[in-house]
C-alpha cells in the first residue's frame, strides 16, 4: 500500500526528507515508581518521502532516529554512518577533539 501510494502521490510531493528536532525534558521524569533514563521516538514516512530523521533531546542525552524505505535507502545505517562522519569533520573544523566517547548504556546507575 505504502509503495502504491508513493507512486500514485511521490511526484506531487514538494518534499523528500522529513526532519524533526524536539527539545526534550531537561530533568528525569518518572512514570510511578520507575525512571524513565531514556526515550526514544521516530517520525513516519510519508507517501513520497523515502526518509525521515528524527533528533529527540533528554537530559543530557541527545537521540538521533533514521527511518527509511527500502527503495530510497536499504540499509538505515548508511546514513548514520555518514552523520557521524560528518559531526568528526565538523569536529575538526571547530579544533575539538575527533574521538567520540561510545556510551555502552544510557541506562541511570541504580
Amino acid at each position: 500500500m505504502f509503495r502504491w501510494l508513493s507512486e500514485r502521490d511521490g511526484q506531487n510531493k514538494v518534499l523528500n526528507l522529513n526532519i524533526s528536532n524536539v527539545p526534550g525534558p531537561r530533568e528525569r521524569g518518572r512514570v510511578g515508581a520507575a525512571l524513565v533514563t531514556e526515550i526514544y521516538s521516530v517520525g513516519p514516512l510519508t507517501a513520497g518521502s523515502g526518509l525521515n530523521i528524527t533528533v529527540w533531546s533528554y537530559v543530557d542525552q541527545l537521540n538521533i532516529s533514521v527511518l527509511t524505505d527500502g527503495s530510497t535507502v536499504q540499509d538505515p545505517h548508511e546514513v548514520t554512518a555518514g552523520m557521524i562522519a560528518d559531526f568528526i569533520e565538523i569536529r575538526r573544523a571547530a579544533g575539538l577533539s575527533v574521538e567520540l566517547t561510545v556510551v555502552e548504556s544510557a541506562m541511570a546507575q541504580a
